[in-house]
């Protein structure tokens, strides 16, 4: 049996309807666990769409407990439902035809031998960059990027992105669920990276293209895209990046890279873009918490 949750915030109405119809298409059940602090006004619409009412259900948590928690609360129920397989989704990812029978095959044919996998991802296009994201390894003390080549049927990778993820049941028993603390960012980093420390593998698979989008519009300089947040996120990303450099299963070169990745966009967001100086607040901020072990939901304080 597979099973799907979807952290919902404050969806957009007719892009989160195209999301639940895709996904249970495709699923067994379906779980949205929304996290605005207002009831999903689009309940009706959804329950008016030609669907199995019995494979659906909406968890109201009527406040923001954060991604990881979200998930978690999803998880659960789903295991308890009996589910084997578990889809996560973001509210604005597009879901292709088939999504999840095809990771499931390539999972299933993975984990045939020896191997222990404990996750396979699509491939995905960042609608916001207008790029396909390379699948990542990491290296001695730098990133390893894999293009996408869809010739070539699945690729290792060190981490996957939480939307469009398949688990396995044994991999959430022996792993562990999302770290809570960390709140929104480096929840899926923290979990891969777990998951590898562990003996398990993740799997992208190239045969499956997603669209999503990630993060705000980019900001561009001088003809380049790059990735943008909000301030708040840079906090979050900021405060868990040292969490995680913290962490003892993780390899000391590969935390080398997380601290050399945040420190160059903890300087570049707070020297590029035009509020600069409500990024590096909040940064700031984020690297205060994040050395005194402050984990949770900002303290809005700052």
């Amino acid at each position: 049996m597979i099973g799907g949750v979807i952290v919902a915030y404050y969806p957009d109405k007719e892009q989160f309807l195209s999301v639940v119809q895709a996904a249970l298409n495709d699923l067994d059940f379906l779980l949205v666990v929304n996290n605005g602090e207002a009831p999903i006004t689009i309940i009706t619409d959804i329950l008016a769409m030609s669907i199995d009412k019995k494979k659906f259900e909406i968890i109201e948590n009527s406040q923001n407990l954060g991604i990881a928690k979200a998930l978690n609360i999803g998880l659960k129920i789903l295991i308890e439902k009996g589910c084997s397989y578990f889809l996560m989704l973001d509210q604005d990812s597009l879901v292709p035809k088939n999504m999840v029978s095809t990771l499931l095959n390539s999972l299933e044919k993975l984990n045939s031998g020896d191997t222990k996998v404990a996750a396979i991802g699509p491939a995905y296009f960042n609608s916001r960059l207008n790029k396909f994201a390379p699948f990542i390894q990491f290296g001695k003390m730098s990133l390893k990027k894999i293009e996408i080549d869809q010739k070539i049927e699945v690729t290792q990778t060190h981490f996957l992105i939480t939307s469009g993820t398949l688990l396995t049941l044994d991999a959430i028993q022996n792993i562990g669920l999302m770290e809570e603390g960390l709140f929104i960012d480096y929840v899926d980093t923290e979990w891969c990276l777990r998951a590898l420390s562990k003996g398990y593998k993740l799997y992208g698979d190239s045969g499956v293209i997603m669209e999503h989008s990630l993060g705000d519009n980019p900001l561009v300089l001088l003809g380049w895209r790059f990735p943008m947040h909000s301030p708040l996120r840079h906090y979050y990303l900021v405060r868990n990046a040292i969490h995680l450099i913290r962490k003892s299963y993780i390899p000391l070169n590969w935390r080398f890279i997380i601290f050399w990745r945040m420190l160059r966009s903890f300087i570049f967001y707070s020297l590029i873009p035009e509020n600069r100086s409500e990024h590096f607040k909040k940064m700031k901020l984020g690297l205060s918490d994040g050395l005194a072990g402050v984990l949770g939901r900002m303290n809005e304080r700052a």
